[in-house]
């Protein structure tokens, strides 16, 4: 049976053990600098002992100020916290428990007791990169490149950050420096080809995932990421090939039902990718209102309307503040004619994200179905101050203006926008083109579709 004083000398005994392993580790690591043949044996051995120590240093950190600790036990304490070894220990374990917080003030004293260490800047760079200080953790990713240029993992946090904060260039120079220090890490090149695939070199993302599957051929998230690229390319029988094999490896990853239903629903293979959807909420993603959300437009593309507003009050309920559900919730209501509830739910939408412009022009045609005209110029006005290009906004605008026998004044603010943005003409063309042989468009809608096209599309 434990006594008190047993548990205090287990205590006191644990924290002399931990001294002992990291004065172990400084002597291990004096010697691999005089032989550097060993620093890959001294990295790897260091990270299997900082395993075991982030476990042990999180469950006697707590204890710390609730023991009503011995002489014994003090003693103990202060020649453990005088070592900045234990302060960076710490930090790991409260970074491995999500308490960023906590991590960074432990690595902070780490460095104020040993300034020349670049993996205490390194960590305290994550943990401010976790708490989305960028800058600040730029400045210590900085420090430990600094202390020590030849350490990939320096180069692969800083990437990290720079991608985070949407420098692809930077990341990309950084990762490169990290390949090529140690090109045999698979994960080096996926976050490479990560990178890549934000900046849309869609061909040059597979590449990079090419080369971490050389290294790592039974790592599903790469399959699943190289599916991600084909899908961008519109490669889909190569997309779906890709996340068969990422489910074969890991059939247990919701994200990996939701690509492939994703693939699916591009091809119209409805049925199969509401399949694949139902896998996947089954799995209890954390996301899960993603999951809805493509359940709830599939059906609405179905025109099952009533089951799409279904699917996107499950993704509302767990998610209630995405403006993309309730916009999705009013199309369907619109589509049903239930013209009351598609205003109070596109206005929660605007509500949430007021530059929501997509919005404002779904409100003011659920107002033209309505015949309330200027209720619906007032809410388009208020949209083009927010984008005076949208697309969706003039031509609902314009589609108000020639219902209104306003033909001629419909043309001319197409024409004056064009002018202003010529860009913007062929999508207005493309767009327009579709509504005239759209069955639901009206013959004055036509006619003036048509004029429009004629002289400005080279269309008929």
């Amino acid at each position: 049976m434990f006594t008190e004083k047993k548990i205090k000398n287990l205590i006191a005994g644990t924290y002399k053990k931990l001294q002992d392993v990291n004065e172990f580790l400084i002597d291990i690591k004096t010697s691999c600098e005089i032989d550097k043949n060993k620093l890959d044996e001294y990295n790897k051995l260091k990270n299997d002992i900082n395993n075991l120590l982030e476990t042990i240093n999180y469950d006697f950190l707590h204890m710390d100020a609730n023991e009503n600790e011995s002489p014994a036990i003090e003693i103990e304490q202060n020649k453990y916290y005088n070592n900045a070894d234990v302060f960076y220990n710490k930090g790991l374990a409260y970074i491995k428990n999500n308490e960023q917080e906590k991590a960074l003030i432990e690595f902070t004293k780490a460095i104020s007791l040993e300034q020349n260490n670049p993996d205490y800047y390194l960590k305290k760079g994550d943990a401010l990169k976790n708490m989305e200080r960028f800058n600040e953790a730029l400045t210590e990713y900085n420090n430990a490149i600094r202390l020590n240029t030849q350490n990939p993992d320096c180069y692969i946090s800083r990437g990290d950050l720079f991608h985070k904060m949407k420098l692809y260039r930077e990341s990309l120079l950084d990762f490169d420096r990290a390949i090529m220090l140690n090109p045999k890490i698979a994960d080096y090149y996926f976050a490479k080809g990560k990178v890549l695939y934000d900046s849309r070199q869609y061909n040059d993302a597979i590449n990079e995932y090419n080369k971490a599957l050389d290294l790592k051929p039974d790592e599903s998230l790469y399959y699943n990421a190289r599916g991600n690229a084909y899908l961008e390319l519109e490669q889909y029988d190569k997309s779906m090939i890709e996340y068969e094999k990422a489910i074969e490896i890991n059939p247990n990853v919701p994200k990996y039902h939701l690509n492939k239903g994703i693939c699916y629903d591009d091809i119209k293979n409805y049925d199969e990718a509401l399949r694949e959807l139902d896998i996947g909420i089954s799995l209890n993603p954390e996301e899960i209102s993603n999951y809805y959300y493509m359940k709830a437009e599939i059906f609405y593309d179905l025109e099952q309307y009533e089951e799409a507003i279904h699917n996107y009050d499950l993704a509302i309920k767990a998610d209630l503040n995405n403006p993309d559900y309730h916009f999705g919730r009013a199309d369907s209501l619109s589509e049903l004619k239930k013209y009351d509830e598609a205003l109070k739910e596109y206005d929660i939408a605007i509500g949430i994200n007021p530059g929501f412009t997509d919005a404002y022009a779904a409100k003011a045609w659920t107002l033209i179905e309505t015949g309330k005209f200027d209720e619906a110029e007032l809410i388009i006005n208020d949209g083009l101050k927010i984008d005076p290009f949208s697309d969706y906004l003039l031509l609902t605008y314009f589609e108000l203006l020639a219902l209104k026998g306003e033909t001629a004044e419909a043309i001319k603010l197409i024409e004056g926008k064009v002018k202003l943005n010529p860009s913007l003409n062929v999508l207005i063309c493309y767009q327009m083109k579709l509504d005239f042989e759209n069955e639901s468009s009206t013959d004055i809608e036509k006619e003036a579709l048509k004029l429009y096209l004629e002289k400005n599309c080279n269309s008929r």
